[in-house]
């Protein structure tokens, strides 16, 4: 599945907020070096029920693609 990724320059992760979903995170920002990584943080159990209760999204960089670069942080 992270093969596919690999030619985007720029990856939004919005995995389940488990054990799991951080496994899977780790593998794919250590798998894609070099990409700009943002995870889409929620309190709630997963991205649908985070939407279904109105929950905050909050946009993380993981990983950018320059050192130097400036985060643009989103909230909703």
């Amino acid at each position: 599945a992270i093969e596919p990724l690999k030619r985007y320059d720029e990856i939004y992760l919005a995995l389940d907020n488990d054990p799991a979903g951080r496994k899977a995170e780790q593998e794919i920002v250590r798998n894609l070096t070099g990409k700009e990584i943002i995870r889409v943080d929620f309190k709630a159990k997963d991205l649908d029920e985070a939407v279904r209760k109105g929950e905050g999204i909050i946009y993380q960089p993981i990983q950018l693609r320059q050192q130097n670069k400036k985060w643009r942080g989103l909230e909703r």
